[in-house]
């Protein structure tokens, strides 16, 4: 499988980021101007265009952390 995790994330910030001045999400959210929600619209639409969301299901709990550090 291709590398598309660098790819899908560098047009998913070319997009965020369009029509700023800055150079990170964080950036553009911590000043304002941009929402963490619409940083999670933009990654799932790029996501959907390069189809990573087909077949793949949300890691969730202990999928997503072992068992041990869900407990802690």
């Amino acid at each position: 499988m291709a590398n598309y995790g660098a790819s899908y994330l560098r047009e998913a910030t070319r997009l965020f980021l369009s029509n700023s001045s800055f150079k990170t999400p964080a950036e553009a959210v911590e000043a304002g101007i941009r929402s963490v929600s619409e940083w999670c619209d933009c990654l799932n639409r790029v996501r959907v265009a390069y189809g990573l969301n087909e077949g793949a299901s949300r890691q969730t709990g202990d999928v997503a952390f072992g068992e041990s550090e869900m407990a802690a």
